[in-house]
């Protein structure tokens, strides 16, 4: 029986003198000494089984048999590296040179991508006698070996005339046959080409399910660990769509028939149950609740429209971490000293017709020294954010649709799940940041990671982490787009735009209608049906990668919120059509009238750059677009408005200056002491009243005078105002300007308002020339006199027919005396 190398190891050696006679025990001592070291450096400070390569795969010829089936030419394994637990080094191999000297072995290479075998016979395993090869009758197993040519014997069979059915049934092993072999007996006294040759021959073989189950169950006590064979390695669908869709129920089929697979579900359930067993930690799947969630979501969504591509993207997400979990499991738990018995000679490929990952093929046990200890601790990491994803999967609500709070985050693509961004369908804590990814945890930074929330409180604040995008992006791959579902596509797509052209990314924004449209003329718009049977191609990937075509979905104009999003992996569509546009002006007053774009091209749809800004000023009357300054909010005044034409920026701006926008009034009228002249006070009110220039046309006469207000307050004197002839209160008209823009105000000013006089007192004796006392019959005021707190005015004052007619004497009026309060009569005596 064979015996494997390591199962009795030299420790020890003899250093030879000179001229000192050598027994071969002695020789052979020293040889074993460093060939035991050598193997046992390779099993246990590096590790056994496959390190790379031996991929294999069936190669058909160009011929078929009568009923259309594919001929099978023969299996190509690729060249690999393997260690066998008793340390041998496996490779493939072919003959570079054959030895005509006895004793001595042939030359091999290695330098070869792989071989094609396509010879097989029955395989004799009586010389190397491996006892994994025979069962516990102690017969062999059945096994034959393959070649690549049938050597020009009969024992050969040609592949191609193996069904499928039989190959699919066969399982590969690469093995390595020890034996002694003594050349031939030495004769005479020359002895010195003799000696036992010790053969290592590579052999590929393949056998049955019964044949490498025996072999396992002889003592491999790597391979069936209970976490290696029991828990199904997960592939999650793509959600496909087609032109076929018409409606966002026949997009909720595609996602939930993949989501709620109960297949799918249960193999989730099954292994991360018994994962979580193994290493102690607490299993928060809960498959009918999950369930529950997804279906919650797929329904509803944010407003009954929107959840079901966020249920998909949290199932990836799942599937994901779980495979990163099952892919480092062999590593974490391989032990100190890996039984070097359980695949001493030979190492398990898997299935010749590979249909289930890592069925019966060994993987590389890595030794305690590499990173066991690290491999675990990230293995109970990705553990607990499985967890994790699970509790504080949620989608945020919408807010404001009027002002979307669409975010676009640097991430990347084909990677591991922990080294994206993460998404914002996951109510994020400390917690959850920690068990995110695993290498900035280690490194404790995990406050680092990018989200669609860059101004959590619990994220770093530095601009790298809350103004990524404005920072060096060779590393990031891909595009996180969130945040627009539900939203009006118009102003996902004028958002969008507005986003990428500042951070100057590249990709294309696409909107997709269900509805027909008609006489469109938007080259960034098209038909749903007509657009996916052109670009079958498209994928939700919740976001695009640079280079591409960011795809939303609305229903119809009359429902135009975004329904779904997808990508395309190329610039997309349409023929490039150069865009300009211009202005007669720069800067515009803000009450001035609309004025008139030039468009290039003629059907070019003209937008605001900044959707924040509302339409920017942006109308359109029949075919001819025009900017109104009158609907810009005061708060963009004084700031450049960019526009684009088809969504392309064109670096045409315009600036819209604040109209003046004070309040003048009369606040006071004083008469002089001589009752002629008239002393008025004008108040000036509003916002930056001291940044514009004012000029007073007092009179109304067309003479403007530059006046500086004081406080607000202007003042000015009407001289001899009572004495003239026309007593018609005067209108004052006020110019305001500034910043290029002026205002037109007219102020009444009524000089003739005089106060309720209750008595007119003469001087005694002085009243008329030779002591003639006038006598006043009435006072007349007018029909308004007291209404409205308004000032009573005086319209005559009417003296007896004989006060001083015979002298034609005027009577003097020495004082007026004011009542307190103010009050009308009719009658005065």
């Amino acid at each position: 029986m064979m015996n494997n190398r390591l199962t009795n190891i030299t420790t020890e050696y003899r250093k030879f003198s000179k001229g000192q006679y050598v027994e071969h025990t002695q020789f052979n001592e020293f040889l074993d000494y460093f060939e035991d070291q050598d193997r046992l450096s390779k099993t246990l400070l590096r590790g056994v089984g496959i390190a790379c390569g031996f991929k294999h795969q069936l190669k058909y010829s160009n011929a078929r048999t009568t009923n259309g089936i594919r001929i099978v030419n023969g299996i190509e394994i690729s060249q690999g590296v393997g260690v066998t637990t008793d340390g041998d080094f496996i490779t493939l191999s072919n003959t570079s040179q054959v030895s005509d000297e006895l004793g001595v072995s042939d030359l091999k290479t290695i330098d070869l991508k792989g071989i094609c075998y396509s010879y097989f016979k029955p395989y004799d395993n009586s010389k190397a006698n491996y006892p994994p090869f025979y069962d516990d009758n102690g017969d062999q197993i059945r096994l034959w070996e393959l070649s690549e040519t049938n050597k020009g014997s009969d024992d050969y069979m040609p592949i191609n005339e193996t069904s499928d059915s039989i190959l699919n049934a066969l399982y590969l092993l690469i093995y390595v046959e020890s034996y002694e072999k003594e050349v031939r007996p030495c004769r005479g006294v020359d002895c010195d080409n003799h000696g036992l040759q010790q053969v290592q021959n590579v052999k590929v073989l393949f056998t049955n399910l019964k044949g490498i189950t025996n072999i396992v169950n002889k003592g491999d006590t790597l391979y069936p660990h209970p976490l290696n064979t029991s828990i199904p390695e997960l592939r999650l669908k793509r959600a496909l769509v087609d032109a076929d869709i018409d409606s966002i129920d026949d997009f909720k089929k595609v996602y939930s028939d993949i989501v709620l697979d109960t297949t799918l579900l249960n193999e989730v359930s099954t292994g991360i149950s018994r994962i979580t067993s193994h290493f102690r930690i607490e299993n928060r799947f809960d498959e009918l609740d999950v369930i529950s969630k997804l279906t919650n979501v797929i329904a509803l969504g944010n407003d009954g429209t929107t959840g079901f591509q966020y249920a998909y993207d949290f199932m990836k997400d799942l599937v994901e971490t779980y495979n990163e979990i099952k892919a480092l499991l062999p590593k974490s738990f391989t032990s100190c000293f890996p039984d070097m018995n359980a695949f001493p000679k030979h190492i398990m490929i898997g299935k010749i017709v590979d249909n289930t990952p890592n069925n019966y093929k060994h993987t590389f046990y890595n030794s305690p020294v590499l990173d066991d200890e690290e491999i675990e601790a990230k293995v109970k990491i990705l553990i607990e954010r499985f967890n994790e994803l699970v509790d504080k999967f949620t989608l945020p609500e919408v807010v404001n649709k009027m002002a979307p709070d669409i975010n676009i985050t640097p991430s990347r693509k084909s990677i591991e799940l922990g080294n994206k961004a993460i998404p914002f369908y996951y109510s994020i804590d400390e917690e959850f940041l920690k068990r995110w990814s695993f290498d900035k945890s280690r490194h404790r930074i995990a406050n680092r990671n990018l989200t669609y929330n860059n101004l959590n409180p619990l994220l770093s604040n530095d601009p790298n982490v809350i103004a990524a995008v404005a920072f060096n992006l060779e590393k990031y791959t891909f595009y996180r787009i969130e945040g627009h579902q539900s939203q009006p596509y118009t102003l996902v797509k004028e958002v969008l735009d507005f986003k990428k052209e500042a951070s100057q990314l590249s990709f294309d924004v696409m909107s997709l209608s269900l509805e027909e449209l008609n006489n469109n003329k938007d080259l960034s718009k098209a038909y749903y049906k007509e657009y996916v049977a052109e670009h079958p191609g498209i994928e939700h990937m919740a976001g695009v990668e640079p280079g591409g075509t960011f795809v939303i979905v609305y229903e119809s104009e009359a429902n135009p919120t975004v329904i779904a999003d997808f990508s395309l992996p190329y610039l997309c569509c349409g023929p490039k059509v150069d865009v300009s546009l211009s202005l007669p002006v720069d800067e515009i007053c803000s009450g001035s009238k609309a004025i008139p774009f030039t468009v290039s091209p003629l059907d070019g749809v003209v937008a605001i750059a900044d959707p924040i800004k509302g339409n920017g000023g942006v109308v359109k009357k029949g075919e001819q677009y025009f900017f109104d300054p009158t609907l810009v909010s005061s708060l963009f005044y004084d700031t450049d408005i960019a526009f684009t034409v088809n969504g392309k920026s064109t670096g045409t701006t315009i600036r819209v200056v604040s109209q003046p926008n004070v309040l003048i009034t009369v606040e006071d009228i004083t008469l002089s002491e001589n009752d002629t002249d008239v002393f008025v006070k004008y108040k000036i009110e509003g916002t930056n009243i001291t940044n514009y220039q004012y000029e007073f046309d007092f009179l109304g006469n067309g003479n403007y005078t530059s006046v500086i207000p004081l406080n607000g307050i202007v003042e000015y004197t009407f001289i001899n105002y009572r004495n003239r002839k026309s007593l018609e209160a005067p209108v004052t008209n006020v110019i305001v300007s500034g910043n290029g823009c002026s205002d037109s105000i007219d102020v009444p000013v009524d000089t003739r308002a005089v106060p309720l006089i209750t008595n007119i007192l003469f001087p005694d004796g002085a009243c008329c020339e030779e002591s003639v006392t006038p006598k006043v019959s009435a006072v007349n005021f007018p029909t308004n006199c007291c209404e409205e707190n308004i000032i009573p005015k005086v319209s005559a004052v009417n003296f007896s027919t004989n006060c001083c007619e015979e002298q034609g004497v005027t009577p003097r009026v020495a004082a007026v005396v004011f009542p307190d309060p103010a009050c009308c009569e009719t009658l005065i005596s």
